[in-house]
């Protein structure tokens, strides 16, 4: 019987259930019931006959698992079902531990609290750093009022505590400010962070320093807590931004993780090879990094990223200063001509937009498409300028196609 219901302690629960703590790779699975008396008080749920992949490195094998309750208590070559026994047949299905997401956004998993398609996956726990953005506060009564069926981990947030003791300033932090810092960190470890996270890409972390960034890390290394990192850099300064991350690891003694490693920017293609010898020369030198990445060849995120940092600064009214203010406009111009090729693909048409509120018709639809309907000459000149009345106006999400396949097969083939 295809989605035959077992019973775990206190939730009539299906066989969904299982891909929730046991992932199997597959779909479909046929579950039968050994005898129809009542479950024994050992009767539980039997996986037979599986290719068991269990996580500690060791090669692939054949075997069975038991489940009880909420636990696995038995893996074995071929156990016996008991009376009571919900049997599922895994012959030719892959089972292995819950996978582990280092990089989700689920700031609204208190309205999708199954998060099935996440569970459906095989993902069981996931890291939802979102680059510390504006994270749920205080996080113990957040996570105390939801009752969720993946495991969350949520950390403190870097960005979301410089923002709210300094606002969006662009200067280093004083030392009553730094401590007030720390102890938001404090506090979110006290309440269960598992370590401290960043978006050093966006403002204001794009403004701190590797020590500020390392004292609170610091903060973290105490609950031995990690930290997570959307790096400053992943264009030019890849190389630069990894060697920073190493940095605040080794400062703060705790292990780094970088989030959606990659390189951005048709004019950095290539250089997955140089970011792995590094990370590998770290791993040598006693820095524990490690990295994830999507397995596609584009990314999302804000308008942000095509402005030099600096005018950005005191956010959208410090923004439309600047933009007024002639000499400072024509300086924003020219640095953008430097940055946009650092994060567009090979045209107009790599930059597609997700969300723009102020132009109608447009979502889907690319840079390249509106330049072309206004008559605009595809150049760069054109281009930031239109990207100027853009963000003076407030600005957009769009997804860049900018990143390499060649690169994206490199990197997921390190173990690291």
């Amino acid at each position: 019987m295809t989605g035959q219901a077992y019973t775990v302690p206190g939730v009539e629960t299906s066989r969904w259930s299982v891909i929730a703590r046991l992932m199997v790779v597959a779909l479909g699975f046929a579950a039968t019931t050994v005898f129809s008396g009542a479950h024994s008080a050992h009767a539980g749920l039997l996986i037979q006959n599986a290719t068991i992949v269990d996580g500690t490195g060791t090669d692939a094998y054949s075997g069975s698992i038991r489940i009880e309750g909420e636990r696995i208590t038995q893996v074995g070559d071929a156990l016996a079902p008991q009376q009571g026994d919900v049997l599922i047949d895994a012959a030719g299905l892959i089972v292995a531990p819950g996978f582990i997401d280092m990089h989700a956004h689920v700031s609204n998993i208190h309205e999708y609290p199954q998060a099935e398609n996440f569970l459906r996956q095989g993902v069981t726990t996931i890291a939802n750093s979102l680059h510390s953005h504006d994270l749920p506060w205080p996080l113990e009564e957040y996570t105390a009022s939801l009752r969720m069926a993946p495991n969350i981990a949520y950390f403190a947030g870097f960005n979301w505590t410089r923002k709210a003791v300094m606002g969006l300033d662009n200067r280093e932090p004083t030392d009553d400010e730094l401590q007030q810092m720390e102890l938001l960190v404090r506090q979110a470890m006290e309440q269960g962070a598992f370590g401290l996270a960043s978006g050093m890409e966006y403002v204001p972390a794009t403004y701190a320093s590797v020590d500020e960034v390392a004292a609170l890390a610091r903060v973290a290394a105490e609950w031995d807590g990690i930290y997570v990192t959307h790096m400053r850099d992943e264009g030019s300064k890849l190389l630069e931004s990894i060697r920073d991350t190493a940095e605040i690891g080794e400062m703060a003694s705790l292990p780094v993780h970088i989030n959606h490693i990659k390189t951005t920017g048709i004019s950095n293609h290539g250089r997955s090879v140089d970011a792995l010898d590094l990370i590998n020369s770290i791993r040598a030198s006693g820095v524990d990094m490690t990295t994830d990445i999507y397995p596609y060849a584009a990314f999302m995120t804000y308008s942000d990223l095509l402005f030099p940092a600096w005018s950005l600064a005191g956010g959208q009214e410090g923004f439309r200063a600047r933009i007024v203010d002639s000499v400072q406009r024509e300086k924003i111009a020219a640095e953008m001509k430097t940055i946009f090729p650092q994060q567009a693909g090979k045209d107009f048409d790599s930059i597609q937009f997700a969300q723009l509120p102020y132009l109608e018709g447009y979502v889907g639809r690319t840079l390249g498409d509106y330049l072309r309907d206004h008559s605009l000459p595809e150049t760069l000149d054109a281009t930031v300028e239109a990207l100027i009345d853009f963000q003076f106006r407030g600005r957009f999400v769009a997804i860049y196609h900018s990143m390499d396949d060649v690169d994206i097969e490199t990197f997921l083939a390190s173990p690291h």
